[in-house]
């Protein structure tokens, strides 16, 4: 089997609707609640707590009736020998939260939409950092029952300073990017494998992130 064939349909399926024609972060599309609309796990308490209305049709394959479901299923098909063993990976986006922020020239920063910085348009939205975790089992100890792998993720923030440009002589820079990323921690997160896969986000902390 081709695995870079495979990954190439798999990252097509992982980056849909990622960004949206024209493929400017700046543009309205992009900028509003239109993105995220595709294969997106939430917590199960998110989920519980946004129902669809009464009377509305379900959402297709999905668990928790919502239009964002806390639960993925996975399913193969494979030809078993005796000494078999199974290699899965998870892949996904972890969403982080980028922001832009002025400086105001006495160390102080405010957050805005966007930044011309250095000669580079800056704007303030939410990506995906790709991430993938690799198991491999026994298809015997399958056989024998699910097995259950933690998702184990730290959050964390980076600050990237911009750099002011020539039109700004005054200022040793322009502003700065935090950039922020929930944590994951089982069991909020976990990863079931079975003759099948299930992915279940279950009880993280509601944020405005989600």
């Amino acid at each position: 089997m081709n695995l870079d064939a495979a990954r190439r349909i798999a990252d097509t399926v992982l980056y849909e609707g990622y960004i949206l024609y024209p493929y400017r972060a700046s543009h309205g599309k992009n900028s509003a609640g239109v993105r995220w609309q595709f294969g997106v796990l939430v917590p199960q308490r998110h989920a519980d707590a946004n129902p669809l209305p009464p009377g509305a049709m379900p959402a297709a394959g999905t668990v928790s009736g919502a239009v964002e479901t806390w639960c993925q299923q996975t399913e193969c098909i494979l030809e078993p020998a005796d000494d078999a063993s199974v290699d899965v990976r998870l892949r996904f986006l972890h969403l982080q939260a980028r922001l832009v922020e002025q400086a105001d020239g006495a160390g102080s920063f405010t957050p805005v939409e966007s930044l011309a910085a250095g000669g580079e348009l800056y704007v303030t939205w939410d990506e995906g950092v790709e991430t993938e975790i690799d198991a491999t089992f026994a298809l015997a100890d399958l056989y024998a029952g699910e097995q259950v792998v933690p998702v184990e993720l730290a959050g964390g923030e980076e600050i990237e300073p911009l750099a002011a440009g020539d039109d700004q002589p005054d200022m040793e820079r322009a502003g700065r990017q935090p950039a922020s990323r929930p944590a994951f921690v089982p069991p909020q997160a976990n990863w079931i494998i079975w003759l099948g896969s299930s992915t279940y986000l279950r009880a993280a902390p509601l944020s405005n992130s989600w």
